[in-house]
């Protein structure tokens, strides 16, 4: 590729940059006062997914707040910007399947995020889902307890994912 996409809280809150490789000229595609996380370009390298906690209503103080995110798409110029989840819960690390038609990413209640987060580590539940991005209909893929997270798609349509449950992380 020709750019790189990148998450950087250089301005004080997380936004997603793109880096043209060739000129090293760096651009704030997001810009906005809230976080914006973990980006991912779509297979045809047109789209980027990304969660926000740019919609959070309910900040939770631990080490640091935490917060409800979604799952946003924009064109790679940061234009188009859209909210393709309304969950109010923690969504992240939207990753594209191979033929740009849906993205996977794991949501938690902010409770197991705060498991999974703290210095005591406990175990936590994450589930994974799948997204269609023609009509932002949700299908939750797992139903087992464990924290799994960071699914890839593979070329041929299976996916993998971290996780320290007992499931394996292969779907």
């Amino acid at each position: 590729g020709k750019q790189i996409a990148f998450d950087s809280s250089k301005t004080g809150q997380a936004d997603i940059y793109i880096l043209e490789i060739a000129t090293k000229k760096i651009i704030n595609l997001t810009n906005h006062p809230a976080g914006d996380f973990r980006p991912s370009w779509s297979p045809d390298g047109e789209m980027i997914a990304f969660s926000t906690d740019r919609d959070s209503k309910r900040p939770m103080p631990v080490f640091t707040l935490w917060h409800s995110t979604e799952i946003y798409t924009m064109r790679v110029d940061g234009s188009e910007i859209i909210r393709r989840t309304k969950l109010d819960t923690y969504a992240g690390s939207p990753t594209w399947s191979p033929d740009g038609k849906q993205i996977v990413f794991y949501e938690a209640a902010l409770q197991q995020v705060r498991n999974m987060n703290t210095v005591m580590k406990v175990n936590a539940t994450t589930q994974l889902s799948v997204l269609d991005v023609s009509d932002n209909t949700k299908q939750t893929i797992t139903k087992d307890a464990g924290e799994k997270i960071y699914p890839r798609w593979f070329a041929d349509g299976s996916m993998a994912y971290v996780t320290w449950g007992e499931t394996p992380g292969i779907v």
